[in-house]
């Protein structure tokens, strides 16, 4: 789905085949909300007619399901079906048996305010204090930066701190690997609709994962078993994650196998067969 975007939905109709339509995002209110848009209700009506004439609607998360059943979705025709990973996360090399490296928490993702990476300082600034061989691993660039480094500064913590910048898709693993703990840290966010690509591919590399208990995270990742969950926005609470991980090498380990296996079935070439299969179901009953 995108803004003002009718003529998919034109085109099948004029065919007699089947329509099938993506959402990731409630993207009228996204765009009013965040950026400067004209003509919102034309944006807002023809969204609408999409989520009620779609014959299947592939929703990257339950809250992207519940948004579009508000808007005249059929439930029926609405499959959940969350963000996966590439394959080559499943062969992520890991750093883990190298000695004399500092213990490293990790994110990847673009610097924004709603990734919560100022909690995530604050967090490190307290965690590294009592586990002063640790370093905080950023990839990924963004607008938020410099006021990321200004806050760095402030903790004192910049020097524990590397700036991977943004990298090419295919080196994440490479850098998912140097991860001893990977990190989620989403603020409370009215309407979580996300479905995280980190945390598709965190799990998918194996890595032990941190995230807050929010949206499809709290659904995805099960506290204890394939993750350590903690409160939105809790400092305190993501710093005794930390903590907890850094003493437990058997437990990391533990987390981040569960984490793999429970994603194996989550890859790109997974939610293919998925979509194909709906478009199978949606062309049948076109059929006359």
């Amino acid at each position: 789905m995108s803004l003002f975007s009718y003529a998919g939905l034109q085109f099948a109709r004029q065919r007699r085949i089947p329509f099938l339509l993506e959402v990731n995002a409630p993207l009228a209110r996204e765009h009013a909300e965040h950026r400067q848009m004209e003509l919102t209700d034309f944006a807002v009506s023809i969204e609408q007619v999409l989520l009620a004439e779609a014959d299947r609607i592939i929703a990257v998360s339950s809250e992207i399901r519940d948004f579009a059943i508000s808007c005249g979705a059929k439930p029926g025709r609405i499959a959940v079906l969350p963000n996966a990973a590439d394959s080559i996360f499943l062969d992520a090399e890991t750093w883990a048996a190298e000695t004399g490296r500092p213990f490293t928490v990790g994110f990847v993702g673009s610097l924004k305010s709603w990734h919560g990476l100022s909690e995530l300082l604050e967090a490190f600034s307290r965690f590294s204090k009592k586990a002063p061989d640790s370093l905080l691993l950023l990839v990924g660039d963004g607008p938020e930066r410099l006021n990321l480094e200004a806050l760095a500064d402030k903790l004192e913590i910049a020097e524990k701190i590397e700036w991977a910048g943004e990298i090419p898709h295919d080196s994440v693993p490479r850098f998912l690997g140097r991860m001893d703990v990977a990190v989620a840290p989403y603020p409370q966010i009215p309407h979580f609709y996300f479905s995280p690509l980190k945390i598709a591919e965190y799990m998918a590399s194996g890595r032990t994962i941190v995230a807050s208990r929010i949206g499809q995270m709290a659904e995805i990742l099960d506290n204890r078993k394939t993750a350590l969950l903690y409160k939105p926005g809790s400092i305190q609470s993501l710093a005794a994650c930390l903590l907890r991980l850094a003493g437990d090498r058997n437990f990391r380990e533990c987390l981040g196998k569960n984490a793999r296996e429970a994603s194996k079935n989550r890859t790109w070439r997974d939610n293919a067969r998925v979509i194909l299969k709906l478009a199978e179901e949606a062309a049948e009953e076109l059929r006359p």
